[in-house]
């Protein structure tokens, strides 16, 4: 027995023995320091992917091996890492060495420019400043693909972010491993050439993708009190050449349209030809880089999604141009989703549309967006930690010739519109930050028209605060903002009876009214938060949020809805860590009430969600959400609220392991009312491919059904009585789209990518009824719904005669087709000088005669005229 448990001991001892042995300690993980070698004698690597020069070879000191994050944190990895970095009077070298345990499964694929997600991949990125906020990143994968990005210490990635740099890969099969190597010239980098200190932040990483396998020279742990804050350091960086830079980068384009003739329309002729030219230039000014575009063209990037919006609210698009999103993490004043600067402002559509353009007797020409004359951008960060974001743009005065009766005139539909942002944050060794943020938006009007439907001046501001404690582990964050817009009374009536407002509610009445003598409009938004995160299981925190009835951010920002207050607490538990069958685990609590500001509940919620990767990658998230006294304040688009009773609603994803050539994923999302008012429901398959290392397929399947007893369909005014009659009802909706999308990547640095989108919303709306008291308590009292003796149809009108009241409306049913592709040929024939070959097609009807099924659409879609835009576009790169 004695010697039993002798043997015991022992056993136990050698197995505790060897797993400590197998793992490195947080000390030694965490925080790590590197010292950087500046290279001497003038000596030059060749960038091809071989450390193999005496360049590496005689200078400078391997780094420690990397840490394990993800399977297993601080694991010793069987495929180690290592990185060596040196820099000259004009470069910083980076030479990584990764040996891999299984060389025949290494991901060789090469992906598009900017993608990092697929290949096996080495990335680098620095903390310049050392000020914990944000960092730029250059990724190399395996096949050579290169991306650059700016990460920010909340992990806010911008891939729209471009530098001119190298890099090239090699596989050493003999050796069973791959080398990158990459050279970053400094005015690439925002820096301060004087440093006390010599620091930077660094981050190196590796993923394998055939098991996940993240690597980091210093970790940063899943659970982390921030992201550039957690990186490790690099010392050394004390005698660094100036940062003087000019960049010059022209393009010039040619364009050729085909699109639908209109039968004696001067101006839509079947076909047009345009060119243009301009160009983007860049300087250095001791701490801060002045960015500059001159007549841009933005006809390469990314198409928007088809949508179908029943709702009051605008439709949000993602920033897509390459000059707006360079720099973004600077401008950015968010509060949740909405935004004190939305860049799609600049360069809209435009905002006036002439009348009786019938394209029998009266014919326009066509603008799609307002052309911007021109924009500057200054932005960085000085050596007392102050940054700095100024954006000045100003967007053209846009007329348009029109021909009513033979007569031909032109007309005004945009002013010359000046905009200007102002973003200056302090930044005290990253655990308190103090900022504020300044907008306007400046009209000039040449015809009174338009005076009457846009505000003049916008003015917005607000100050920003954020303070950790405790080593980063609890934080309050706070945000006030307000907005102050002038105009004439026209347009500021207009302001207080749109979608934002609605201070013509009957509900709100006790405290809102419109005032069409008004010629301003002001409020106040913004939250305080307070909370715990960090390296640690257990999370939470709580969020008061505000936003007046006047507030409004919508000529330079985005905001869904003002007139809120609203209450959040949140608990979160992380479990990083392997468990079962898991490798992670997130749960998240969420409870939040809101209130307009006549005190009236308007909503209450309950979320669980549940986030996990199995030990196979196979990834699961599940969010169910329980409201109660939902009152909708929108639907009936300025008139009374709309009660609704208790929903449920659950969004759950399921996707295959993404390492794989083929992944699978599906997409459910369901909303139902609980007494039967609504239901709507969203199925969504995806699947993708790999082919061999240069073909990437992708296809994406939606159907929703949307089935609602409340939906808006009219308003109708009557001479009888000063409140409108406000119809809805019953919709039966169908919503199909698929999205098909192709890359091929003959190099790294040419590709072909297309994007093709088929999408069909169509709707049946039955059983009308009229508002009588929408808010009830009683749901038969809310409305009253027409019998068939008194609502008729004829002539694509229902007419109603109920009692006296006699009215009639259009036809609110509709069927939506639209098809969207975009070929785009990328070439990249010199560092920085990009040859784009492009083939836009579309073609989209919305009509009231209604069709049931997908066949029936895309029988008719594929029956539409078109419009094809065939552009090439050749931009060079001067660096002087």
């Amino acid at each position: 027995m004695k010697n039993f448990c002798l043997l015991t001991l022992i056993l136990c001892y050698s197995i505790t023995y060897a797993q400590n042995d197998s793992i490195i300690p947080f000390d030694k993980a965490y925080k790590r320091v590197y010292t950087i070698t500046k290279s001497v004698g003038g000596e030059h690597p060749v960038i091809d992917g071989k450390l193999d020069d005496d360049f590496w070879t005689k200078q400078g000191e391997w780094s420690d091996p990397f840490n394990q994050v993800t399977p297993y944190e601080r694991k010793v990895t069987a495929s180690p890492t290592k990185v060596k970095l040196l820099y000259d009077n004009k470069y910083i070298y980076v030479g990584i060495y990764c040996k891999d345990a299984v060389p025949e499964k290494m991901n060789r694929f090469i992906g598009n420019r900017d993608d990092n997600s697929i290949g096996d991949l080495v990335s680098v990125a620095f903390d310049t400043y050392h000020d914990f906020r944000a960092a730029p990143e250059f990724n190399i994968n395996l096949g050579g693909n290169k991306t650059d990005l700016i990460v920010t210490d909340k992990l806010g990635v911008n891939l729209y972010w471009n530098a001119v740099w190298e890099g090239r890969t090699h596989i050493n099969k003999a050796d069973s491993s791959w080398t990158a190597e990459i050279r970053i010239p400094f005015n690439q980098l925002r820096y301060n050439r004087i440093s006390k200190s010599g620091i930077w932040g660094l981050h190196v990483r590796r993923i394998i993708r055939r098991n996940n396998e993240i690597q980091n020279w210093s970790l940063i742990p899943l659970k982390n009190t921030g992201h550039v804050f957690s990186f490790g350091e690099m010392h050394g960086m004390t005698d660094l050449p100036k940062p003087q830079e000019i960049e010059i980068l022209p393009y010039v384009m040619g364009k050729y349209i085909r699109e639908p003739e209109i039968q004696g329309s001067p101006y839509q002729k079947g076909y047009r030809w345009k060119g243009n030219a301009g160009l983007d230039a860049k300087a250095a000014f001791s701490d801060y880089t002045l960015d500059l575009t001159v007549n841009p063209d933005f006809g390469q990037v990314a198409l928007d999604p088809s949508v179908m919006n029943l709702t009051a609210y605008e439709t949000f698009y993602d920033e897509n141009r390459p000059f707006f999103q360079e720099g973004k993490h600077i401008v950015d004043f968010p509060i949740g989703t909405d935004m004190m600067f939305y860049s799609r402002r600049i360069g809209a559509r435009p905002s006036f549309q002439p009348e009786g353009i019938d394209n029998k007797t009266a014919f326009a020409q066509t603008i799609e967006n307002v052309p911007i004359i021109g924009a500057l951008k200054l932005t960085g960060t000085n050596r007392q930690g102050v940054t700095l974001g100024i954006i000045e743009s100003v967007t053209a005065r846009s007329s348009i010739d029109i021909t009513r009766n033979g007569v031909e005139n032109s007309e005004e539909i945009q002013p010359l519109t000046n905009f200007t942002v102002a973003r200056v944050q302090k930044n005290w060794k990253g655990n308190t930050l103090l900022g504020g943020m300044l907008t306007s938006v400046n009209r000039a009007f040449d015809e009174s028209k338009l005076d009457n439907y846009l505000i003049k001046n916008a003015f917005t501001g607000g100050l920003d605060f954020t303070q950790y404690f405790a080593n980063r582990l609890y934080y309050i964050d706070m945000k006030g903002m307000f907005s102050s817009l002038n105009g004439s009374k026209d347009a500021v009536t207009q302001l207080q009876m749109n979608a934002v407002h609605y201070f013509q509610r009957t509900s709100g009445s006790r405290y809102l009214k419109v005032d069409e003598n008004r010629t301003s409009l002001n409020g106040t938004g913004g939250y305080l938060k307070a909370g715990r995160k960090g390296n640690n299981k257990w999370s939470f925190s709580e969020t008061f949020n505000w936003l007046s009835p006047g507030f409004d951010l919508n000529d330079i920002g985005y905001l869904k809805q003002a007139d809120m207050l609203s209450n959040e607490t949140a608990v979160e538990f992380r479990e990083t860590n392997p468990w079962k069958i898991f490798r992670s685990n997130t749960l998240n609590f969420t409870q939040l009430n809101q209130w307009n500001y006549g005190s009236r509940p308007v909503g209450s919620s309950f979320v669980f969600a549940w986030k996990n990767m199995f030990m196979n990658r196979q990834e699961t998230t599940v969010t169910q959400t329980y409201g109660w006294n939902q009152i909708d304040s929108r639907r009936l688009r300025g008139g009374p609220d709309i009660r609704f009773g208790e929903w449920y609603s659950i969004d759950a994803l399921y996707n295959t392991d993404k390492a794989k050539r083929v992944m699978f994923s599906m997409q459910y999302t369901g909303n139902y009312n609980l007494h039967g008012d609504f239901s709507f429901n969203t199925f969504a398959p995806s699947l993708t491919f790999r082919l061999g290392n240069h073909i990437y397929l992708s296809g994406k399947f939606n159907y929703a059904q949307n089935t609602d007893n409340m939906q808006y369909a009219s308003t109708v005014a009557l001479s009888s009585q000063t409140e409108p009659v406000y119809i809805v009802a019953h919709i039966a909706q169908k919503t199909y789209g698929m999205t098909m999308k192709l890359q091929m990547n003959v190099t790294p640095d040419i590709s072909l990518q297309w994007y093709g989108a088929p999408f069909t919303s169509t709707a049946k709306y039955t059983e009308f009824k009229k508002a009588i008291n929408p808010v009830s308590n009683v749901r038969s009292d809310r409305f009253y719904t027409f019998s068939p003796d008194e609502i008729s149809f004829s002539g694509g009108k229902y007419s109603v005669l109920n009692n006296s009241e006699n009215y009639s409306f259009a036809n609110p049913d509709f069927n939506f087709n639209e098809f969207r592709s975009n070929l785009v040929v990328r070439w990249e024939y010199r560092p920085g000088s990009t040859l784009y070959i492009v083939w836009q097609h579309s073609m989209s009807n919305q009509s009231g005669n209604f069709l049931p099924t997908w066949n029936q659409n895309l029988e008719r879609m594929f029956g539409l005229p078109s419009t094809n835009v065939f552009m090439i576009k050749l931009n060079y790169w001067y660096n002087i």
